[in-house]
């Protein structure tokens, strides 16, 4: 959960750097938020950071905030906003869940690279197929039509 202009706004990207005010920021800007809607903040001095499993932001060793995880029962109300932060629709809540994070980790993309590059020879072959059956009919219109010698 991010702070942002209008309320509340949610991310799956965790990627995230503190700004010049301590402030734990998305790349765009927005306040990382704990479960109460505060921003995490990391001592002026810190030198040790890190996120623990359960959400916990520990700066040299002490905890300064805890990252606030969000769950929407339908995720098609929510609207893009640049390109990693959604906001929901009016009058749709989140509900907040316990944190399971891996801090030192990037989501894999959700798609297969040889389903995708099969499905792409496939597609492939069907508009040369087509195309192969255009051509014929295309010759077959024109040798009717072409006057005949004779």
């Amino acid at each position: 959960m991010v702070e942002g202009p209008n309320g509340p706004m949610y991310t799956r990207s965790g990627t995230f750097q503190p700004n010049r005010l301590g402030q734990v920021v998305t790349p765009e800007g927005f306040a990382l938020l704990d479960a109460q809607g505060r921003q995490i903040t990391l001592p002026p001095d810190a030198v040790d950071v890190s996120v623990l499993d359960d959400g916990s932001v520990n700066a040299d060793g002490l905890t300064v905030g805890r990252v606030a995880v969000a769950q929407f029962d339908d995720p098609s109300q929510l609207s893009r906003i640049g390109t990693s932060v959604f906001q929901p629709t009016a009058g749709v809540e989140p509900n907040l869940i316990p944190a399971d994070i891996r801090s030192g980790y990037r989501e894999m993309s959700n798609a297969s690279h040889i389903s995708e590059m099969v499905q792409l020879i496939s597609g492939y072959r069907h508009f040369e197929a087509a195309q192969r059956a255009l051509r014929a009919l295309d010759e077959s219109i024109a040798s009717r039509t072409s006057p005949r010698s004779g």
